[in-house]
């Protein structure tokens, strides 16, 4: 085991325990801040989602009384990305496709799944837009200590994506639709934000009414432990609920504990949702980092794909992407309030330093 990996490790279990003592600090209730954009084409759409979960901010040694604090701090965080098809609701797994893309990366994740039992890779969609019948997704990867950023090509015959050696700000704006197949999409709660060029959805919501003192957003208390994230699909007096995700009100400082570990789910995603393993297209060129500095407005050529399955797990909320430790925690204390016009940059899911 070399050095730096060696002090990343002593790292975390010093965090760890730093971070236990900051949950266990005190409780008001946690507050759920949840963003999503539904990316549609007309018929197919994108749907990036954003979950971040808040507790009042009391770190120790401050000499904050956590039931008098007057500011939140995110406590936990994860963003995943699903894709629909018109009917069915998929859950993106893009880790087969970067294992295959950047294989210089595959004995670091082979450690941290050995040490934390996951897969410490997180992902950020920064834009999707479809031009001349063609998904583009402007894609960050986040392997533990680093990033890569790209351009990839998506077929949604064959899950799997492509790189692409293009500027994404040269890119056209390409087809955005408000429908899907003749169903106008209508948002949860519309924010004046937006996901690239794409509306997007801001809920804040909580079960605890001292909450509302330390909430960083506009808060909505509600009296049910289970709250559905959803959108609507409407056409001539019919309505169809999409749902995404559904939070645990009931989670506060002191049980919080990431999904896809022990102890109290923050959240869960339906079971009809599937999990598709999103692959490296067949002719995809292997690489270690992606090259954006084309500058040029012209959309490239793609490669031929070849075919992929698509997997279909019992229980989603044991396959997805998750949380994988509480390290990570402490570090969002020294940050304080996210700035809210830019949520997409910030994610964190295994122990990331």
């Amino acid at each position: 085991m070399n050095r730096t990996f060696r002090t990343a490790i002593t790292l975390f279990f010093a965090l760890t325990l730093l971070s236990k003592a900051v949950v266990s600090a005190g409780s008001s209730g946690s507050v759920y801040n949840v963003q999503y954009s539904v990316i549609s084409n007309g018929s197919e759409a994108f749907i990036p989602l954003l979950i971040l979960t808040y507790g009042p901010y009391c770190p120790p040694l401050s000499g904050i009384d956590c039931a008098n604090a007057a500011t939140g701090e995110v406590i936990g965080g994860e963003e995943h990305l699903l894709y629909f098809n018109g009917s069915q609701l998929c859950l993106l797994n893009l880790t087969p496709a970067f294992r295959a893309l950047y294989p210089n990366y595959s004995t670091l994740l082979d450690r941290f799944e050995t040490l934390y039992h996951c897969t410490p890779l997180d992902h950020s969609l920064n834009g999707a837009r479809f031009i001349n019948g063609s998904w583009y997704l402007d894609i960050t990867f986040r392997p533990p200590m680093t990033h890569v950023r790209g351009v990839y090509v998506f077929d949604s015959e064959n899950m799997c994506i492509e790189p692409v050696n293009v500027s994404w700000s040269k890119l056209p704006r390409g087809k955005i639709s408000d429908e899907i197949n003749g169903w106008r999409i209508e948002l949860q709660s519309q924010s004046f934000q937006k996901w690239d060029y794409a509306n997007m959805s801001d809920v804040w919501v909580t079960m605890s009414e001292n909450a509302l003192r330390w909430s960083p957003g506009p808060t909505e208390v509600v009296n049910s432990s289970v709250f559905p994230i959803y959108f609507l699909l409407k056409k001539e007096g019919h309505v169809k609920n999409i749902t995404l995700v559904y939070l645990n009100l009931n989670v506060t400082r002191e049980d919080f504990v990431p999904p896809n570990t022990s102890g109290v789910a923050g959240y869960w995603f339906p079971d009809s949702i599937k999990i598709a393993n999103v692959t490296a297209c067949e002719k995809a060129n292997v690489t270690t980092s992606i090259s954006t500095a084309a500058e040029t407005s012209t959309v490239p050529n793609r490669t031929t794909i070849s075919s992929n399955t698509m997997k279909t797990p019992n229980n989603t909320k044991e396959t997805k992407s998750g949380i994988c430790g509480p390290g990570f925690i402490v570090l969002l204390a020294f940050v304080g309030l996210l700035p809210r016009k830019t949520p997409k940059r910030w994610r964190s899911k295994c122990p990331d330093w």
